[in-house]
Order: C-alpha cells, then structure tokens, then sequence
C-alpha cells in the first residue's frame, strides 16, 4: 500500500513495481525486517570520502525504481571478481532506474571496514558507484557474512526487499534485474 500511495506501481507476479518518480521524501516506515518482502531498515554508513550515507539517500532518488545492494570483503575473492559486473550493470541499467551500491565490511585481514578501506576499494576496482563502509557489518543480520558476497534487490518505492542472493549468480541477478525493471 505504501508504493501505491507514494509512487505508481505496475502489477507484476503479484508485486508491486515503482514506474514514476513520485516525491519520496524520508523513508518508509517500518516494522522492518531482515527476509524477502521485509521493509529494509533505513542503516547508515559512511562513504568512500568520509560523508554519511543513509539508505535514505537510494530511496529520496525519485529516478530508482531498484536498488542492488552487494556486500564485499577484501578477503572474499568473488567478492572482488564481482566488482566489473556491478559496475556494468549500474551503467547498463541507470537510465531504467537501477541504483547499485556497494558495501565493504572486511579488508584482506579480516578487520573492520574503514572510510579509508571503502576509498581504496572504489580506486582499486575503479568504481563510479556509491562505496560505503560498513565495519560494524549491519548487513550480517540478513545473511551468513562467511559466504559473501551478498546481493540484495530492493524495490525503491518501498524500500522492500525482492531477493537477497547469497554467494556470487551473475545471472541470476541480471535475470531478476531484467525482470523488475
């Protein structure tokens, strides 16, 4: 109810899909949740240069229709391998309202995450997207942080979450992007 009264949706396999660009200011209100159709909490982050980075700046976008979250950790070499498709999907699916954003909650050694590692990680795999830090692993509470990466879909208009995809499935993912936009 809460995309069909903030943005239009389009009726597709029974869910609701954001097709405007309604204002969407603040964000969703819970109960939040950590599974496929929860509301996704509104976490914060900082982001590769040090700026505070909310979930709330993916859905205030009026342009989103999806977001694909992928959890990172310098130790997880999918992870790594990962990082060129994200980057392709982002530009490939921009223009249809794709928003990718990329989360690092590990370096190599298996510390925390830092501003200083999410800004070497962006230059490393030479990244446009948003990176943020994320070394108090929020995103651990909706997957199993051992087998990274995590992919999660969410619906913009809604904050609602589509499909967390543990491990890597590029197609998969792109099947499902494909799908929802």
């Amino acid at each position: 109810l809460i995309c069909v009264a903030a943005c239009g949706t389009e009726t597709e396999g029974g869910e609701g899909v954001c097709t405007d660009s309604a204002d969407r200011t603040g964000y969703p209100e819970g109960p939040y949740g950590v599974k496929e159709g929860d509301t996704l909490a509104n976490l914060s982050f900082k982001d590769s240069d040090g700026n505070d980075f909310a979930l709330e700046n993916l859905y205030q976008d009026g342009a989103a229709r999806l977001v694909l979250i992928s959890t990172g950790a310098g130790w997880c070499s999918a992870c790594i391998e990962e990082q060129p498709q994200l980057e392709a999907w982002a530009a490939k699916y921009k223009d249809q309202g794709l928003r990718v954003l990329m989360t690092v909650f590990e370096d190599t050694n298996f510390a925390k995450a830092d501003v200083a590692y999410a800004n070497l990680w962006k230059t490393r795999y030479n990244l446009t997207i948003p990176v943020v830090a994320d070394g108090d692993a929020q995103f651990s509470s909706y997957y199993d942080a051992s087998l990274a990466p995590m992919n999660m879909i969410v619906e913009a208009c809604t904050m609602k979450i589509v499909r967390i995809i543990v491990g890597a499935d590029p197609s998969g993912i792109e099947t499902i992007i494909e799908a929802k936009l």
